[in-house]
């Protein structure tokens, strides 16, 4: 890595900004967190969700978000319109 990069400096910094996860025995950046559910480490861990059986993390957030917008538009259209077939 270090040749790759060229630069000796940073690879060091990086590797001191790593910390070891206990459960998954590997190292993981400061802002990862394990998920006991999924038994994996996830960056910037929000929550396991258990509608779509995975982790809401930075990779999948905004995906995340908009499945729920979805739903509740969605859902606000089959209330309406329940509402307006009944009246």
């Amino acid at each position: 890595i270090q040749y790759k990069l060229g630069k000796k400096n940073e690879v060091k910094e990086s590797i001191q900004d790593l910390l070891y996860c206990d459960y998954c025995l590997t190292y993981v950046t400061s802002g990862a967190k394990h998920c006991r559910q999924c038994d994996r480490c996830v960056q910037d861990f929000d929550h396991h969700c258990m509608w779509i059986n995975n982790c809401v993390g930075s990779k999948n957030y905004k995906c995340f978000i908009i499945m729920i917008t979805s739903t509740c538009v969605n859902l606000s259209v089959y209330i309406s319109s329940v509402v307006v077939i009944s009246v």
